[in-house]
């Protein structure tokens, strides 16, 4: 049962709460300056009292009415944009009515919300995605892009390090000057120092020449350091003193040579964790861990799976459907190998689909059989019934609808009922505790809330049944 609220006007509102400061104000004064030992207020005072009273609720109504004219005219337009609107169609539960200044912000929050994410996206189109923690990872490379920053990415393997990289050079003041990328698990330990320094000619067997280093090569640009917790201890000494004097000195020589770099690293290790057991130098550590942007793994961002799949379609440049049972087994696996894996899966697929349409025979084995997805919470591949399951009537709660099979069941109600299960598996496990629910979910509370809201699910329902 849902308690009755009352919403009221701004109008209305702003106008009583001055009127109820005025009268105060007035009886104070009242009180306050009158002579001693007089009784009653003359019949004057209830005059102008009422006079006064009913000019502020005159003035304030009209400042009020002209300023809250414009801002229900842009919620009325606003609120009737797709993008905005509310899906009443899938809320199962009545909704209260909302105050005029809730419903603004609420409407405020969500223009503000969606004008950053295309700022976001126009900074960064190459990234894909629209879940809160690819959009925090964005926000982070706005704020950090136009300094000179030094700036460590951290993250597993596949999480598109290297791109982020990419994306804080391109609005980078530098952005026009060379970026330089080295691997530094990809080159031996003997060489690696030359190839980031130089060398003079004849520092040791097959130097002809002398050879500029990569910091040379990048003066006045970036250079990106991948997989830096590879780095040989020699060498970090030698990169530290680069950073804190900016020169470099070629192996094999004395002589001294200026650089101005900016400094990008990324690593797949636990850095702390290396410098515990001494492979990596505690004070480098810390002159790179200035401003660090931790990258999600594929699994606890899985609303950012089917834009990712149809990118890579889009990519392959062929007119293939997605069929949505392939879809919820995409979004069912951990994907241990994170984006890239994806890709390497969806171009595999495209390569043995037939007839326009990629079905889960298309698909490997390991994802055709499902599973559980990370964290305890039940996978599309799981516990969720697959599309075909959905189409022929079954219910995503787990039991049986009655009647006729209903047609296909579309991609939008397909993720409907995937997101259905996730949320009641969540507050299963919770015991109907919303801020557990959130935190398994890895999405805000008020995230949630809307979502029980949306789907009609009761928190309550789920309290004292902890899994």
């Amino acid at each position: 049962m849902i308690k009755r609220r009352y919403a009221l006007s701004l109008a209305v509102l702003v106008p009583l709460i001055f009127t109820g400061l005025n009268f105060v104000a007035l009886s104070g004064a009242f009180y306050l300056l009158r002579p001693a030992g007089e009784g009653a207020p003359p019949p004057a005072f209830y005059y102008w009292t009422t006079v006064c009273l009913l000019l502020t609720i005159l003035v304030s109504g009209l400042i009020t009415w002209q300023l809250v004219r414009p801002m229900r005219r842009f919620a009325s337009r606003a609120g009737n944009l797709p993008v905005l609107a509310e899906n009443s169609a899938t809320t199962a539960a009545p909704q209260p009515p909302r105050d005029e200044l809730e419903e603004f912000n609420r409407l405020f929050d969500q223009v503000s919300g969606i004008l950053s994410q295309l700022e976001a996206d126009r900074a960064f189109p190459r990234l894909i995605g629209q879940s809160r923690l690819i959009r925090g990872v964005m926000a982070q490379m706005l704020k950090v892009a136009p300094t000179d920053t030094t700036v460590l990415i951290t993250g597993e393997t596949g999480t598109g390090k290297e791109l982020v990289a990419r994306g804080i050079v391109a609005r980078s003041k530098r952005g026009d000057q060379p970026l330089v990328v080295i691997n530094c698990a990809a080159i031996p330990e003997g060489l690696l120092e030359s190839e980031l320094f130089g060398h003079e000619k004849g520092a040791f067997t097959g130097a002809v020449a002398r050879r500029r280093g990569k910091f040379e090569e990048a003066d006045g640009g970036t250079v990106f350091l991948d997989e830096i917790g590879d780095m040989p201890l020699s060498t970090q000494a030698k990169l530290l003193r680069v950073l804190q004097e900016k020169v470099v000195t070629p192996v094999g020589g004395n002589r001294q040579v200026p650089v101005d770099v900016r400094l990008l690293a990324a690593t797949h290790q636990d850095l702390p964790t290396l410098v515990g057991a001494g492979r990596f130098r505690e004070d480098l550590y810390y002159r790179l861990n200035v401003f660090t942007i931790t990258l999600p793994p594929l699994r606890l961002r899985r609303e950012d799976i089917p834009p990712l799949a149809e990118e890579f379609i889009r990519q392959a440049d062929q007119p293939v459907e997605l069929d949505p049972e392939a879809m919820g087994m995409l979004m069912a696996h951990d994907w241990p190998g994170n984006i890239r894996e994806l890709q390497n899966v969806v171009e595999r697929a495209l390569l043995l689909a037939e007839e326009g349409r990629l079905t889960p025979a298309h698909l490997p084995a390991p994802l055709r059989r499902g599973g559980t997805a990370a964290g305890g919470l039940p996978s599309a591949g799981g516990e969720v019934p697959p599309a075909s399951a959905l189409a022929a009537g079954a219910d995503p709660g787990g039991g049986a609808v009655i009647g006729e099979a209903a047609p296909a069941a579309s991609l939008d109600e397909t993720l409907a009922a995937l997101e259905k299960r996730l949320l009641t598996e969540a507050l299963a496990q919770s015991g109907g505790i919303q801020v557990k629910a959130a935190h398994l979910l890895g999405i805000k509370e008020r995230s949630l809330h809307h979502r029980l809201r949306k789907y009609g699910i009761r928190a309550k329902d789920w309290r004292g049944r902890e899994e």
